[in-house]
């Protein structure tokens, strides 16, 4: 289940919080990286720390979207890269609906 809330940033994007877990493996920060420039999605900020433990790394990235389409799309490509453990996108600021076009909002 990936749950998703928007915030609003300004005329046509919505901030959004993805937290990524993925088996740590040299490159995987650059292909999330290339997953997110790859859909010209900017990043507003990026964190991640590795357990040891497990060797998984656990990744909190906040990106800027246009939309539900744009959201989707990006995460299959993350969920595509290499060793992928789980992603989820979180919510940054709460209106009160979901906005599919936020266009229209």
């Amino acid at each position: 289940m990936l749950a998703v809330a928007w915030g609003k940033m300004g005329s046509n994007e919505f901030p959004v919080e993805i937290d990524v877990q993925a088996f740590d493996r040299r490159g995987l920060v650059r292909d999330v990286s290339a997953a997110l420039a790859d859909d010209k999605i900017s990043i507003r900020g990026m964190n991640t720390v590795t357990d040891k433990r497990d060797n998984i790394a656990h990744m909190r990235i906040e990106i800027s979207i246009t939309g539900l389409p744009q959201l989707s799309q990006v995460l299959g490509r993350i969920a595509a890269a290499p060793q992928r453990h789980q992603r989820q996108a979180k919510e940054m600021n709460l209106p009160t609906s979901v906005p599919e076009n936020p266009t229209a909002v």
